[in-house]
Order: C-alpha cells, then sequence, then structure tokens
C-alpha cells in the first residue's frame, strides 16, 4: 500500500509538474499574445491618424482644385475679352486701311484729272488737304499698331 501510495504520488508529482508546464507555457503565449494585442492597437491608432491627416490633405487638395478651377475660369474669360478687343481692334484696323486707300484712290483721281499745268490753286488745295488727311489716317494707324502691340504684350 505504500508503494500504491508512493506510486499515485509519483503520478500526482508528475501530473502537477505537466500542469506547471503547461501553465508557464499558456502564460508566455498569453504574454505573446498581450505584445501582439499592444502591436494591433498601436498599428490601428497608427491607421486611424493617417486616415485623419490623409482625409484632411484630400480636404486641402479639394479646396485647392476649386481655387485653381476659379483662376482657369478667371482666365479664359480674360482670353475671350482679349480676342473680342483683338478683334475690334483687327476690324478698326481694317476701316482704317480702307479709308487710307479710298483716299489714296481720291488723290490719284486728282492728279490723273488734271497735269500739272492745269491744277488750279483750288486743286492744289484739295490735293494737300487729302494729303494732310492721309498723314492723319497713318499717324492713326501707328497709334492703333501700337495700341494692339500693348494688348498682345
Amino acid at each position: 500500500q505504500k508503494r500504491k501510495k508512493k506510486d499515485h504520488q509519483k503520478q500526482i508529482n508528475h501530473l502537477q509538474g505537466i500542469i506547471n508546464q503547461q501553465k508557464q507555457q499558456i502564460e508566455m503565449q498569453q504574454q505573446e499574445l498581450d505584445i501582439k494585442i499592444n502591436e494591433l492597437d498601436n498599428l490601428n491608432k497608427s491607421v486611424s491618424r493617417n486616415h485623419l491627416n490623409g482625409t484632411a490633405q484630400i480636404s486641402t487638395l479639394r479646396s485647392q482644385l476649386e481655387t485653381l478651377d476659379q483662376q482657369l475660369s478667371d482666365t479664359q474669360n480674360e482670353n475671350e475679352e482679349l480676342i473680342n478687343e483683338n478683334n475690334r481692334l483687327n476690324n478698326l484696323s481694317k476701316d482704317t486701311n480702307s479709308l487710307i486707300q479710298s483716299l489714296r484712290t481720291q488723290i490719284d483721281s486728282l492728279k490723273n484729272q488734271f497735269s500739272s499745268k492745269d491744277k488750279t490753286t483750288k486743286l492744289k488745295h484739295e490735293e494737300e488737304f487729302l494729303q494732310q488727311s492721309m498723314t492723319l489716317v497713318h499717324g492713326l494707324v501707328q497709334k492703333e499698331n501700337m495700341l494692339l502691340r500693348n494688348l498682345i504684350t
């Protein structure tokens, strides 16, 4: 009976050793799990911070995009206005050139109608007047060209 008791105690001691060893393994595994949980928690916090930062950056970029869209729209409107002004000046230039051509034709007609011997004083004055008109129109054309160059630059 003593022997049975001894064997029984040995088995109990052996089982307690196994239980203690398993407890130690469970505790180590629990510590490892705690470490992993902590790492995951830190990673989750980092992801949350990155998400918030990303959301803020997206909001900033959207605002910048809206500003750029408005600037583009303003620039397009300015370009349209400049094109319209340029067209107006081109039409004015065409009208001025037509006027110059008409004046030249009138001068040539007067020159052809009367030879230098037959010109009267009145015709000379008319020719001078037409020449002065041509000079005036030429000055207008130069001013117009200067305005065009300023507009373009």
